[in-house]
């Protein structure tokens, strides 16, 4: 298909059909089992003399828990304090 074909009829497009599978490489996303009851985990997100606790889905591992919890330490103040 040449430019001049897409001047005549711009929403006459044809795409070939592929045969086959592709493979996307990457990392798999799991899906989570939305019938068994989400357990939360409670993490501290502010200091030791103030402590602001707050909870995170236990869907993730330790060390994704952790980097959850530095986030939200770093940028609390984005946080508010009581929904309204």
């Amino acid at each position: 298909m040449s430019i001049e074909d897409y001047d005549e009829d711009p929403w006459n497009i044809t795409i070939p059909e592929l045969e086959g599978e592709r493979v996307i490489p990457g990392n798999l996303l799991h899906t989570v089992d939305v019938n068994k009851p989400l357990k939360l985990k409670e993490v501290n997100v502010g200091t030791k003399e103030q402590p602001k606790m707050t909870n995170i889905g236990d869907y993730w591992d330790d060390d994704m828990v952790g980097k959850i919890a530095e986030l939200l330490t770093k940028y609390q103040y984005l946080i508010p304090q009581k929904f309204l």
